[in-house]
């Protein structure tokens, strides 16, 4: 059975002596945090809540790759199908083939921020009775 000298604190060599070993060094692990991809946007009323907010949740987790006023709205557009795209596409001609000041102002409002793009598009697809009652 080991023991310690307790003057010394050495190690009387007995079997049953504890060694303390330093504590593990702590590990950090930087792995990215993948968000999911918005699902595409065909113009469904029910959807279009879920689909701003699975926007709003990728944007948040990569700021970095939206440097622009009109990066945010623009991408949002590349999700939208169906009906949203027959609505969209005017406009994104629109913000392609003009400068700012000679843009209609629809696509001023939607490109020149992502709370423009959200206000129209709910102007169009969102629920017209949530939109009376909160005063929109």
């Amino acid at each position: 059975m080991a023991s310690r000298d307790t003057a010394t604190g050495q190690s009387t060599g007995d079997t049953n002596d504890i060694e303390m070993t330093d504590a593990p060094k702590e590990i950090t692990i930087n792995e990215t945090l993948k968000i999911a991809l918005p699902d595409k946007y065909q113009g469904s009323r029910q959807e279009l809540d879920t689909f701003l907010l699975q926007l709003e949740i990728y944007f948040r987790f990569n700021e970095d790759k939206f440097t622009t006023k009109e990066s945010k709205s623009i991408w949002a557009a590349s999700y939208l199908r169906g009906e949203a795209t027959k609505w969209i596409q005017p406009y994104l001609r629109d913000y392609f083939e003009h400068d700012d000041k000679d843009r209609m102002q629809p696509t001023r409002t939607i490109f020149n921020s992502f709370e423009g793009f959200k206000t129209e598009i709910r102007r169009i697809f969102g629920n017209s009775n949530e939109l009376e009652g909160s005063g929109r």
